[in-house]
């Protein structure tokens, strides 16, 4: 019998593992699916047992050869401290997408996953390697890479992060569309990623970000969770680049999850990053009945940019095209000592017919309070 065959067997056998689980599966059924008896199985494997340490052992040189492709250290910290210290965000971004599609699009991976997921509580060896594979093993091994790139709070930053793929790795098993949960993956890491590089060439030192949405029929918490940890990782992407980030609470048209101050204080005690910061947009603000003294009381120096504007309360208008009273507002950023910007979101449609004049006139309005 062939190399070939032999390697149908590992493949067929981890196939079955997969579906029905390791204790279920007989050397009959594996002999059975592939046409063969099974003293031809056993003239190529010992046993069921030889068949599986087999697959841990290809599973194990898989994994090492996925760490080397990406110039990333296959082996641990002590083992190799070197390469460890030469891997860049740049490098642990590429390998974290690349891992996610090696666990859920390669074959033998992802069945060896679903083997371990299916076998974990029957049985304490499949619990260790579950646990090697998919859980403290890789959350150990990205705690040692953000440790060497010197990210802060690196044990709790790396269960976040890693907890994000681990998310989705469930995600993806039992959605229909797959390519697109491993598009919004990566999206959502690429998309913020560009924008902070963007940010670094232009030399800014703030970017506006939000706690974005969970799906309608999803459970809330599970939502911020994800969102939580994604700015984790946004976070500590932004240190790297020296920008903070400022985050705005939405409407609850817009969002399910930060949509007031509280929910924007939780957030940020939760990333707990000195890189996430507050930001006051003077809308949301507004639909949610609260006032800026309250956000200040709430979060104090932790405000480091507004969206400035007027609104019925919703709405970006210039001032004095809504309900809000600018002289009150200005009041208020003083008290709390505000040094910040005023950005002025001015986003209604029907300034787009002569945006120059209705810049004009929004500025005139601040002419009575400059001095």
């Amino acid at each position: 019998m062939s190399k070939t065959t032999k390697e149908d067997i590992l493949i067929v056998a981890l196939h079955l593992f997969a579906r029905d689980g390791y204790e279920a599966v007989s050397v009959s059924q594996i002999a059975g699916e592939l046409g063969m008896t099974k003293g031809a199985l056993y003239r190529h494997y010992e046993s069921k047992r030889d068949i599986f340490e087999h697959i841990v052992k290809r599973m194990e040189q898989g994994d090492g050869e996925q760490a080397e492709s990406h110039d990333m250290p296959a082996d641990k910290k002590e083992n190799e401290p070197k390469q460890y210290e030469e891997i860049s965000a740049d490098n642990f971004m590429e390998y974290s997408k690349s891992m996610f599609s090696y666990w859920t699009e390669n074959d033998f991976a992802s069945s060896f996953r679903k083997m371990l997921t299916l076998e974990q509580f029957r049985n304490e060896e499949m619990q260790a390697l579950y646990q090697q594979y998919l859980v403290s093993g890789p959350a150990g091994y990205v705690k040692n890479l953000f440790k060497s790139m010197g990210v802060v709070e690196a044990d709790k930053k790396a269960t976040m992060f890693y907890s994000i793929m681990f998310f989705y790795y469930s995600l993806y098993d039992g959605a229909k569309d797959k390519k697109r949960i491993k598009e919004q993956f990566e999206k959502s890491m690429a998309y913020f990623k560009k924008a902070l590089d963007a940010g670094e060439e232009l030399g800014v030192e703030t970017m506006a970000i939000n706690s974005g949405w969970g799906y309608w029929n999803e459970d809330r918490e599970e939502a911020w969770k994800r969102s939580r940890e994604m700015l984790s990782v946004l976070a500590e992407y932004a240190k790297t680049k020296n920008i903070r980030l400022a985050m705005e609470s939405l409407r609850p048209q817009e969002s399910n999850l930060a949509t007031t101050v509280y929910d924007v204080k939780r957030m940020l005690d939760e990333v707990d990053h000195p890189n996430l910061k507050a930001m006051i947009d003077t809308t949301a603000m507004g639909v949610a009945g609260e006032t800026i003294d309250q956000w200040f009381d709430i979060l104090g120096d932790d405000i480091i940019h507004m969206h400035f504007i007027d609104g019925n309360p919703y709405g970006h208008l210039i001032w004095g095209d809504g309900t809000h009273n600018l002289e009150e507002f200005l009041k208020a950023i003083n008290r709390h000592g505000y040094k910040g910007y005023l950005g002025q979101e001015i986003t209604e449609f029907d300034y787009f017919k002569d945006p120059a004049r209705a810049d004009k006139r929004n500025m005139k309005a601040y002419e009575t309070f400059i001095r």
